[in-house]
């Protein structure tokens, strides 16, 4: 990351208990297709995911609502880079969105708990989007959850 002086970073931590174990939650985490189901900022909407899961690879995620309209999430089109790929423990990209957040690494790691999987987001960003991110990761992790409901 390149913060300024004046720009405070800050940590965004989610955790989740998810109903499956870490080699299914880690495919929903990194496959496009699967992926297209649930990542998206919004309370309702859709997904189109590009990218493959190499690191170094580009990613793309285009968010729009159910009627098929771009999201406020699509004006800032997420994008980055996979810099870490541990399966099925181990997810590390850098997270773009233009004019927002100019560089930031999210960082998500999973951990086999009592026939269940611990998942735990951290998202490096600056202080004045913690808020709007929280929003989202967290619409975004309940629709994961609903894959294993």
């Amino acid at each position: 990351m390149n913060p300024s002086s004046t720009t405070s970073i800050q940590q965004l931590v989610i955790k989740r208990l998810y109903q499956t174990d870490p080699e299914k939650l880690y495919d929903a985490l990194t496959v496009p297709e699967i992926m297209n189901k649930w990542f998206y900022g919004t309370a309702n909407g859709r997904a189109n995911f590009i990218g493959e899961p190499k690191v170094g690879a580009d990613y793309t995620a285009e968010m729009y609502h159910e009627s098929g309209e771009s999201s406020v999430c699509a004006d800032y089109a997420p994008h980055g880079k996979y810099l870490e790929l541990e399966r099925p423990k181990k997810i590390v990209f850098t997270w773009i969105s233009e004019g927002f957040v100019d560089d930031s690494i999210v960082t998500i790691e999973l951990r086999a708990v009592d026939g269940q999987t611990e998942l735990t987001l951290t998202h490096e960003l600056p202080a004045e989007s913690v808020t709007p991110h929280t929003e989202g990761w967290n619409n975004c992790l309940n629709h994961l959850a609903e894959l294993f409901s």
